[in-house]
């Protein structure tokens, strides 16, 4: 089955508009899901913008959004390729009156991500690309046709490299960062973000690796992953219970293809120090 990608513009205007919406909703509305996280107002109608405009473009490969039905494993398994869409990632941040979120729009393929596009709405950025397209450009939302290609970073990583971490850093964290200090000998600085902005760190060269050891979902991801992919880097699986064990040895690369929807515990670093 073959498809089209629509241009670069019409992603930039597709991210826009679902920006614009999340903006001018604000944190209203907010519920508590069954696994207790928020949702509010503006994740639903960026939702369903995003959604609409999906099955438009490409009625053929179907959709399957953190605020959408979350399709069984049997149903997923018969896919080739889907969309991974987090309509709004970082929505605590966003509550809490923070600019540090985004919106999430990956394409998988048998279990692959190849395309991303990650929009920052309270920035005014977009970020479009991947291994469909072989490069990742960077424009402004509502800029038009104004994009510039973004070059991968010169060197896989330095010494000591600065992490990509959440805002609160946890324990599990406080442990990687301590070996990676006694591995460098020298102090690795951090690059706090909620959320996907982290993979955003990565291809602008403000960080070189993202731990994950919370829990987080393939939509998540999968927009971000696409889109380091095409500067070296890639996600790979940590051993299970590193929260425990302090094994933070990297494995396999990551996949979207399992029976959970949930990722494991992870490290994004560039590949040549795999």
């Amino acid at each position: 089955m073959t498809f089209t990608l629509p241009p670069l513009i019409d992603w930039a205007a597709l991210a826009h508009e679902a920006s614009q919406t999340i903006l001018a909703i604000g944190p209203d509305k907010i519920v508590k899901k069954a696994d207790g996280s928020p949702v509010t107002a503006a994740d639903v109608a960026a939702h369903t913008i995003i959604n609409t405009a999906l099955t438009q473009w490409t009625p053929s490969i179907p959709v399957l959004s953190e605020e959408g039905e979350h399709f069984d494993s049997t149903t997923r398994a018969q896919w080739e390729r889907f969309w991974c869409v987090d309509p709004l990632d970082g929505t605590q941040s966003f509550i809490n009156g923070s600019g540090d979120f985004c919106i999430n729009i990956g394409l998988i393929e048998q279990g692959q991500p190849t395309f991303g596009v990650l929009a920052l709405p309270k920035k005014g950025l977009v970020y479009i690309g991947g291994p469909l397209l072989g490069k990742v450009w960077r424009g402004e939302l509502g800029a038009g046709s104004d994009f510039t290609p973004l070059a991968p970073p010169p060197s896989p990583e330095p010494t000591p490299p600065t992490i990509a971490t959440s805002l609160h850093i946890g324990t599990t964290m406080e442990a990687y960062l301590a070996q990676l200090q006694a591995q460098t000998n020298s102090t690795p600085a951090v690059k706090p973000a909620s959320g996907a902005v982290k993979f955003c760190h990565l291809l602008e060269g403000l960080a070189h690796r993202y731990p994950r050891f919370g829990p987080c979902s393939w939509w998540d991801t999968a927009a971000g992953h696409a889109l380091v992919l095409t500067h070296g880097f890639d996600i790979y699986t940590l051993p299970d219970t590193p929260q425990t064990t302090h094994d933070f040895t990297p494995g396999a690369p990551l996949r979207y293809d399992g029976a959970s929807l949930k990722n494991p515990a992870f490290v994004c670093q560039h590949s040549g120090r795999h």
